[in-house]
């Protein structure tokens, strides 16, 4: 028997002020959040049979928020409010995998997350905690002599009340979809041909979806969660080359394929992202004692322009208009120096 018990405490204060300048109109609002975080775990594994191992856990946990925000209006108050809410959960855990052989192993597991509620940033509107079930299935293998490992995994998320963040007029707002569920496979291959040769990849499918969600009375029933591509695939290779008594000079290269991406909720198509291919290169020299190296890296070596995100621009006259998205891109090609020590 395997066993942890453990507590968590958190205490934690921050503050900020939005601004917001129109013609004739100055806004600002500050604001203050101070999160006080209580909670206490355990979990145990137990051999329930040969190569077989249960595991159980639970978690309760306790937060309280207390928020304070003023408005100002040109200078004048016009809204001022101090809301407080605390939050409780019980998370539990349970979990089996079996050895298949001594290289090979399956797993499963279901776990419950919550993450707690909080308060809108401007006005103070409350929105709930974000309840998970999560269930997962998989294998896990080391492979031709420890040369190959290769994980597969397949996993179902179901949200309650999954929180919503979008940027309105550049101020992050929360709200609360009913329920959303996430369905994916994942594999993962690392391969080592020779002793200064490696290679890794992975696959990922996922579907990611709301099922109960009204956004000012519109139903999104059905549409895909935002930042949630269906596909997501890398490739990547390493090939260290030995210098003789001077150290090694170690070659990697990287290429990052993600598929067709929205940015809101509503699936906007003004709001969505391409497909996007990155490809990344490094080269660097490390001495005979590996405590630190001198690289010479690239990203982003086709000079890919693609959006990171979107959200809704304004006009000449700063009044919010969706027909004029606000692009956010992604970083342009880059190259540098890099230096590091390895202790």
């Amino acid at each position: 028997l395997r066993w942890i018990l453990g507590v968590f405490y958190l205490n934690e204060k921050g503050s900020d002020e939005i601004r917001i300048l129109e013609p004739g109109r100055a806004l600002a609002i500050p604001e203050s959040n101070t999160t006080n975080a209580f909670a206490v775990f355990g979990q145990a594994t137990y051999e329930i049979a040969a190569r077989t191992r249960l595991t159980a856990g639970i978690r309760y946990s306790y937060e309280k928020k207390d928020f304070a925000y003023r408005v100002l209006l040109n200078g004048i108050q016009a809204d001022a409010a101090q809301p407080s809410q605390s939050w409780t959960a019980w998370t539990p855990k349970i979990g089996i995998d079996h050895d298949l052989t001594e290289d090979i192993m399956a797993y499963a597991s279901a776990t419950r997350g919550f993450k707690s509620g909080g308060f809108q940033l401007g006005d103070g509107k409350p929105f709930l905690p974000e309840y998970l079930w999560s269930y997962e299935i998989g294998l896990k293998s080391t492979l031709f002599d420890r040369r190959v490992r290769a994980n597969l995994s397949a996993f179902y998320y179901n949200y309650n009340n999954l929180q919503v963040v979008q940027y309105i007029n550049g101020v992050a707002s929360t709200t609360n979809a009913g329920k959303a569920t996430i369905k994916g496979v994942e594999l993962e291959v690392m391969a080592k041909p020779t002793e200064r040769f490696s290679l890794t990849s992975t696959l990922a499918w996922l579907d990611a979806r709301y099922d109960v969600y009204f956004d000012q009375g519109t139903s999104l029933n059905g549409n895909r969660l935002p930042n949630a591509p269906k596909w997501n695939i890398t490739f990547g290779g390493e090939y260290s080359l030995p210098l003789g008594t001077i150290g090694d000079l170690v070659l990697r290269a990287d290429l990052a394929w993600r598929d067709a991406t929205f940015f809101k909720p509503n699936n906007d198509p003004r709001y969505a992202g391409g497909n996007t291919t990155l490809v990344n290169a490094r080269i660097a020299w490390q001495p005979d004692d590996k405590q630190w190296e001198v690289a010479l890296y690239g990203r982003n070596l086709t000079n890919e322009r693609y959006a990171s995100y979107k959200a809704v621009g304004t006009d000449a006259t700063g009044v919010s208009n969706p027909d004029l998205p606000l692009t956010v891109y992604g970083e342009p090609r880059q190259y540098g120096v890099q230096l590091r020590y390895f202790f």
